[in-house]
């Protein structure tokens, strides 16, 4: 027999399931309140609580938390430094450290400013010691990430910590934002090792030798308001039912009609049916023409309210409170690439020479289709590549192409090609999820 092991450590409890590979039936799950002074006690007590078996027979292990993303966002966790290249952070998130030196590019990936590596090299050397992650952000680093992936190597010789870059996060042009979620990122990695250490300490107790795989993901707490107990409750379950519904609604509509901003009617509309107030001339109501499905140890809480909204059946799954245990065990691994490709003048209209920014560089091309041809085929194996050092087996890649054009007008000779937003991605299952006795 052979068996995942799913768990799921959060702030209140940690669940834990075990899942017969050869089928996928759930054949054990446990619960233990989360032990926040040693979580290998937590840990351990939920797999204790699973039904007896050999830790020999387990073929992976898989690991969800909210843990380090909780402390986050109550202020707590590692320390950080920040190198910013070619502009000051705004400060929006707090770090224990920060160096602003000369570098960065311009909005066309063009260098604007050279790259002091002098001052990188005494900026990280001032820190060390100081902090557990550094963060390295660069203007424009979206449109060519050459100066944070310098800085990276500078920090790597240097420092014995996790180093996160900007461009490593996100496509999107915001600095500030892209520098917070670096250091964000920086914050959460020394605290997930440590959480990591603990479930291996659960996994040597156990006999278990099997690969333990983490799983991504950004799930919060708040926490802080004083107020009675099941004032506080009624208080949560309706803001979160306000706020899950809002995203509900917003997500379908931009499926139905391929846009992502209501204007400020839909909004209104969107409010009423949520709410289900009234309006001085009118109301509005939703149904949706499918049933929901709740996963989670809340789904049963929160849920039900939403679906009482929208006039939709509410589906809980057997084993659904403790569903992200189970979807730590049968998630898939994905690694993903964004690249941006504009046209230049001159050349072929319908196929213009360009430019592609990605986190592989800028690249200049004779013509999109070559551009495109390039990303298929560079991009497509650094997405491989890397779902497969995560422990993807045999996956699958894929590339979407989507074009914005202006229309010139009415006799004015069709469209113009602004620019191509390329979106390469690479999933599979763990190589040992289909293991079999």
């Amino acid at each position: 027999m052979s068996y995942g092991l799913g768990l799921d450590a959060g702030g209140a409890y940690t669940d834990a399931v075990l899942m017969n590979m050869s089928d996928g039936r759930i054949v054990g799950k446990a619960k233990a309140p989360t032990t926040m002074d040693d979580l290998s006690v937590g840990i351990g007590e939920a797999v204790r609580g699973l039904r007896a078996f050999d830790g020999g027979d387990v073929a992976m292990v898989s690991l969800s938390s909210t843990l380090a993303a909780n402390s986050v966002v109550e202020g707590k966790g590692c320390r950080v430094g920040l190198v910013c290249i070619g502009r000051a952070f705004d400060g929006s998130v707090p770090v224990d450290a920060c160096a602003v030196i000369s570098g960065g590019h311009d909005a066309k990936g063009r260098e604007a400013c050279a790259l002091d590596e002098e001052a990188a090299r005494n900026a990280v050397a001032s820190m060390k010691g100081r902090v557990d992650g550094i963060a390295v952000a660069s203007y424009m680093s979206v449109r060519n990430p050459d100066h944070e992936d310098r800085v990276k190597k500078i920090a790597a010789m240097a420092v014995d910590a996790p180093i996160v870059c900007g461009h490593e996060l996100s496509p999107d042009l915001g600095f500030n934002e892209r520098t917070a979620a670096s250091v964000m990122n920086a914050r959460l990695i020394p605290m997930i090792g440590e959480l990591v250490g603990s479930v291996k300490e659960v996994m040597a107790e156990n006999g278990i030798g099997a690969p333990l795989m983490i799983v991504r993901g950004v799930r919060c707490a708040a926490a802080g308001m004083r107020l009675p107990p099941e004032k506080f409750i009624s208080l949560v379950k309706a803001a979160v039912a306000r706020r899950l519904s809002e995203e509900l609604l917003g997500k379908l509509l931009f499926e139905e009609t391929g846009e992502p901003h209501p204007c400020r009617i839909a909004k209104n509309l969107m409010d009423k049916a949520i709410s289900g107030k009234e309006g001085l001339d009118l109301g509005c109501s939703v149904r949706l023409n499918k049933p929901m499905i709740g996963v989670g140890a809340a789904a049963d809480a929160y849920l039900p309210e939403v679906a009482k909204r929208f006039g939709a059946q509410l589906l809980l799954p057997e084993h659904s409170e403790v569903g992200n245990a189970v979807g730590a065990i049968t998630g898939s691994i994905m690694e993903t690439l964004d690249a941006l490709i504009r046209p230049r003048a001159g050349g072929d209209p319908n196929d213009p020479p360009c430019t592609a920014f990605s986190m592989l560089g800028r690249m200049e091309f004779g013509s999109v289709s070559e551009a495109l041809e390039h990303l298929s085929d560079e991009g497509g194996e650094n997405v491989r590549k890397r779902a497969e050092k995560a422990g993807a087996d045999d996956a699958d890649v894929k590339m979407e192409v989507s074009g914005r054009r202006y229309e010139i007008g009415v006799g004015g000779g069709g469209d113009v090609l602004l620019e191509i937003d390329v979106h390469i991605s690479a999933v599979g299952k763990p190589r040992h999820f289909h293991a079999r006795p």
